[in-house]
């Protein structure tokens, strides 16, 4: 991922989610979430003049927090160089299953890079629902929390002993605007201690957490 950094701006995207239900004794919810794949943005040019510029999602991320729960229940997409559906003009359905019934915080980030000059933004947006007994909608607007036009990547060592370190996952965490929940929005691999993490720059605040040894 990268981000923006240049006089990009954009009115924000309408989201819409749908939700189905499931009966049972531990009674849950699919959620499917559409995403515009392209977004056409504005930039300022000289003397107050503005061009526009063709946005496409690069990643996205949906997390949906509930009281009470450990850690939210969380669905990626990711688009890569050799995903031919990349190039497509539909929206990207997110669906994500099993989503426990009760209050909630539905909250999405897309990144979203400009073919021309590399550069992305991140839009972040969020929506408290009640996820009841059948179908549900609710609709997000997503806005800008930062961007950038740098990508960073940090490898290094984590010692529990001598020579030693611990094997397995970690979690890649960003941090919405407005003291919002972090969200959980990738999965990282670690052996022996040894580990390789990102940042997209720009801003854009982010942790990691031990999901598990």
């Amino acid at each position: 991922m990268s981000l923006f950094k240049a006089k990009w701006y954009v009115l924000g995207i309408s989201l819409f989610l749908a939700m189905g239900c499931s009966r049972g004794s531990n009674p849950s919810a699919s959620l499917k979430l559409q995403v515009p794949r392209q977004l056409t943005s504005k930039v300022s040019g000289k003397v107050g003049a503005q061009s526009a510029a063709l946005e496409q999602l690069s990643f996205a991320a949906l997390n949906v927090q509930l009281p009470g729960a450990s850690k939210p229940a969380v669905y990626k997409f990711e688009f890569d160089n050799e995903n031919g559906t990349a190039a497509g003009t539909g929206d990207v359905v997110l669906e994500l299953n099993d989503v426990p019934i009760g209050s909630a915080l539905v909250q999405f980030i897309g990144v979203y890079e400009n073919g021309s000059t590399g550069l992305m933004t991140f839009r972040y947006g969020d929506k408290a629902h009640e996820i009841v007994d059948g179908d549900n909608q609710v609709q997000i607007t997503a806005t800008v929390m930062g961007t950038s036009s740098q990508e960073y990547v940090s490898t290094g060592r984590y010692f529990t002993g001598d020579s030693t370190g611990p094997t397995g996952r970690m979690t890649m965490h960003v941090h919405p605007p407005g003291d919002k929940p972090k969200m959980d929005i990738q999965q990282v691999e670690f052996f022996n201690g040894w580990f390789e993490v990102f940042h997209p720059g720009g801003g854009i605040q982010m942790s990691y957490s031990n999901t598990e040894t």
